[in-house]
């Protein structure tokens, strides 16, 4: 798409999955600007440190909507209306905008969307999350035979007391979009490189504050936009 032009376009985000949910639907106005016009953040923009994934954000929010800002990219969306706005300068960036309206779809249907690649092995799903380079395409090419989940991004279902995992269409270098399936989690194991094959065991609050490294922004949003959600009370510490 050239610098200028727009598209209107109608994004439906799957949450059926989750709870008792179906799915949620975004009327999304894309907008390609030139680097010039996208240099500033907006007014009112808070920092948010994102050096564990490597991107920093400024974010601006109210009670329904929320702007979401960086060099190239700038995405406004109002949850009360279901609609979006994106400004990108280059068209690659409209993996992130689904990125976004996907998290925040799994988040109101007390879901997860996090960083993290997942395996299938007998009916169970083993979960690695972790920040980019921390190995998590390496277990997917390693697990031949297995249905993959995602080598990036991955659902997490909290809604009925049990974890399950959902694939998701999201991919990183693995290059194939996750399987369409829900799964019990039989648990989560925080890759790291090393010279030998271990595993060390976390407690919980461990557990919860490698999660949440893994989404920059989800503490921020849980705490502001879903206080009352059922994800608040057992994600935040």
């Amino acid at each position: 798409m050239p610098s200028g032009s727009e598209e209107l376009t109608s994004i439906i985000i799957p949450t059926g999955g989750i709870g008792n949910g179906g799915s949620q639907e975004y009327l999304c106005r894309l907008t390609m600007l030139d680097e010039s016009e996208s240099s500033t953040p907006p007014k009112g923009c808070q920092f948010l440190d994102g050096r564990e994934r490597g991107v920093d954000l400024w974010v601006n929010e109210t009670s329904k909507e929320i702007l979401l800002w960086r060099p190239g990219f700038q995405l406004i969306v109002d949850f009360a209306r279901n609609i979006a706005e994106a400004q990108l300068t280059d068209v690659s960036e409209w993996q992130n905008v689904l990125r976004v309206l996907y998290f925040f779809s799994y988040l109101s249907a007390d879901g997860l969307l996090i960083h993290a690649s997942g395996v299938v092995r007998q009916g169970h799903g083993y979960i690695f999350p972790g920040p980019s380079g921390s190995g998590k395409t390496t277990i997917v090419r390693q697990s031949p035979g297995m249905s993959i989940l995602s080598d990036d991004l991955l659902g997490i279902d909290l809604s009925k007391g049990r974890v399950f995992a959902l694939g998701t269409p999201f991919y990183g270098d693995w290059g194939t979009p996750g399987e369409a399936v829900k799964v019990p989690v039989k648990g989560l194991y925080f890759p790291t490189h090393g010279l030998e094959n271990i595993i060390v065991p976390l407690t919980y609050e461990m557990a919860v504050k490698k999660l949440l490294s893994c989404e920059p922004f989800a503490k921020l949003i849980l705490r502001s936009f879903f206080p009352k959600s059922k994800l608040h009370g057992r994600f935040l510490c």
